[in-house]
């Protein structure tokens, strides 16, 4: 029989390594929040920041009209894996003043977001982005493909061609006005016909929960509507789109660039049910970039990460595993 002494050399290290794993976990996530506050072009954007300096970095840009509350399991999922989040708020979407048509383009905002990030000192980084901030993703990666080590993009923006059908009238001056006001609280009926799909349509708890937490300030609204009228298709070609269905996202659509973000790992997940960005767009995202994994949420809606939050944060965690090994912490 081999010495006890030795069996206790051997099993030390391994469990001293393992030690020190999991307190980086725990200290990545339940680390202090840090807010910043930085200008660009005369906007405020403020950038909450947890987890230690040295990275690796996750920028987190939710979609519209949310906040870090619709991407807060998928924070932590990020953070249970060793990552510093930092949680990028549009103008209007935190701070005033709101955004204004002129500067609310999608490459503008790519920009936005970019120089927060250079401000914070994030030389390379992780997105995840829900549906607007998926689409600023997207155009991110295009723009400085460098900067992009990962894509995690949940029904993105600017992927194909089409949006909920109401997106026209948002962007009719008057009506859209009238639509994208500040809001108290969320409509029941919008959530359950529009966001969510049919396996939490019917969760009253559930629905209540987000009524309660869709509430829309006047700098929020005004930000929307910059967004929705900056990003449009041309004059002529909204007039002959009126009368038919679909074009909506042909002002500022990467379908065609999709394919030159091939080096780029990127994950991709979708609602089979979203009636905001239709789930069809992960079919066009698969075909231009066959790296890319792509996977289809049967009965979810555009909240999905929400809706499918286990599923959601299971692909995340093998993302980060099999595609993201060479930035996690070494043991």
């Amino acid at each position: 029989m081999r010495p006890v002494a030795n069996l206790n050399s051997v099993s030390a290290p391994l469990f001293l390594t393992r030690l020190g794993e999991v307190w980086r976990r725990v200290r990545s996530i339940v680390a202090p929040m840090k807010e910043a506050i930085v200008e660009h072009g005369g906007y405020r954007i403020r950038v909450r920041t947890r987890g230690p300096a040295r990275g690796p970095h996750a920028i987190v840009l939710p979609g519209m009209a949310d906040t870090e509350f619709t991407l807060a399991a998928q924070i932590h999922e990020l953070r249970r894996h060793g990552y510093t989040t930092h949680v990028i708020e549009l103008p209007g979407f935190g701070l005033t003043p709101a955004l204004r048509k002129e500067s609310a383009h999608f490459p503008q905002l790519a920009d936005l977001v970019l120089s927060a990030a250079d401000k914070i000192g994030v030389e390379r980084a992780v997105i995840l982005g829900h549906s607007l901030g998926g689409g600023i993703a997207l155009h991110i990666a295009v723009r400085r493909p460098a900067f992009v080590a990962g894509l995690i993009l949940l029904a993105p923006a600017a992927v194909g061609r089409s949006l909920l059908w109401t997106y026209k009238l948002f962007c009719l001056p008057l009506v859209g006005r009238a639509l994208l006001r500040p809001k108290r609280s969320g409509s029941r009926r919008y959530l359950r016909y529009f966001l969510l799909g049919s396996k939490r349509r019917d969760d009253e708890v559930f629905v209540e929960r987000l009524v309660r937490r869709d509430r829309h300030s006047a700098a929020m609204a005004r930000s929307m509507r910059a967004i929705c009228w900056a990003n449009q298709p041309s004059r002529w070609r909204r007039l002959l789109l009126l009368a038919t269905p679909g074009g909506e996202q042909l002002g500022y659509t990467l379908r065609e660039q999709v394919a030159t973000l091939r080096e780029i790992p990127t994950l991709v997940l979708w609602g089979s049910e979203d009636r905001v960005i239709s789930a069809r767009d992960a079919a066009v995202f698969r075909a231009a970039n066959p790296g890319a994994d792509v996977r289809v949420a049967p009965g979810v809606g555009h909240l999905l990460p929400l809706e499918a939050m286990e599923w959601v944060n299971a692909h995340i965690a093998r993302f980060i595993t099999t595609r993201l090994k060479e930035l996690r912490p070494a043991a």
